[in-house]
Parts: C-alpha cells; structure tokens; sequence
C-alpha cells in the first residue's frame, strides 16, 4: 500500500474519533475502533501485538517500555487493525477449536524488514504524528531555525521518541530534519 492511502486511512481513524489535536490520544482511536489495550509483562524484545479471534480483537503492549514507545506500538498494531486484518498474520496460534491470529510488534518492525511492518510503522506515524498538525506545529515553533531544538520540541508536543520525530519529518519532505538522530 502506498504511503497516500495509509495517510488518508490514519486521518480518517483520526476524524472519526475526533481525536484530531496533538498529543494524539491514541487509546481513544483504539476504543473508537472497539480495541481494548491491555498492558503485559512480556519480554522486552516485544513491544506489543494485536491478536484476533473471531470477531475479537485485543492489543497487547509491554508495561516495562517507555510510555512514549507505548503508544507507537498502540499505533502500530491500529496500523494492522485497520490495514492488515484481512490478510494472513505473521503468526497463527492453533489450539483446539480456536484460531488466533497475531500480529506483533518487535526489533524486525523497528527496522521496518517486513512490508506490513513498514506499513503499520508508516500508519503509527501518520496517526500519531498528523501532516497538517507538524505543519502548523513547525510554523508556530520558535524553534524553526534550530533543527535539534525543533525536534525536541515536536517530540515533547506530539509525545513521540526524538527519532520517531525526525523520520516523520524526514518522510514528509522537510530534509533539513534528516538523520538528525
């Protein structure tokens, strides 16, 4: 899927929740969407996941990671929810009767090594980090002309990781901002 069509998905969740202001509340787009969260103690090397059954769906996410990481992994796993679930898992839990699909979220979706990985991390991005509101973000900072300085700021506002801000930006076009982390 192209990065358009996940930016209009990720606006449209963001609309239809009305969660349209920054920081995103990215629990509210999950109840919006009828998805409990659910905080776990599992290995570190996990961030979360999404596991469907039948017509329920639950997201797992690690309760040790930084709350900033929390919620891309919320992000993230929305991103499977609205763009993936009607496609094979990368995992299937066979047990009797029940079927289990999940999705999860690890050090491979990190560096974005799998499609769907990349897609989801472009969702989780796009929703938690809206182009028109860095745009209006960017042109209100006092900021603009210290490009660390900026990126510490966005991140704070937006309740992102420095690195997540500085690909965003990155993806969006303001090259200035590249690998700055």
């Amino acid at each position: 899927m192209i990065n358009q069509a996940i930016e209009l998905k990720a606006e449209g969740l963001l609309r239809d929740s009305n969660t349209f202001s920054y920081p995103i509340k990215v629990e509210e787009c999950a109840k919006y969407l009828k998805l409990p969260i659910s905080e776990l103690d599992i290995e570190d090397e996990i961030s979360g996941f999404l596991a469907i059954k039948d017509k329920e769906s639950i997201i797992g996410v690690n309760m040790k990671h930084h709350i900033n990481r929390k919620r891309f992994t919320i992000a993230h796993e929305l991103g499977h929810f609205i763009l993936h679930k009607n496609e094979n898992p990368l995992f299937i839990d066979k047990n009797e009767s029940n079927v289990i699909a999940i999705y999860n979220r690890d050090e491979k979706s990190s560096r974005g090594e799998i499609l769907k990985e990349k897609e989801a991390n472009s969702f989780a991005a796009a929703l938690l980090m809206p182009k028109k509101l860095i745009k209006e973000a960017i042109e209100n900072s006092i900021n603009k002309n210290n490009i660390l300085s900026l990126i510490d700021e966005l991140a704070r506002k937006f309740e992102v990781s420095q690195h997540a801000m500085s690909i965003r930006l990155s993806d969006l076009g303001y090259s200035d901002y590249t690998n700055a982390f």
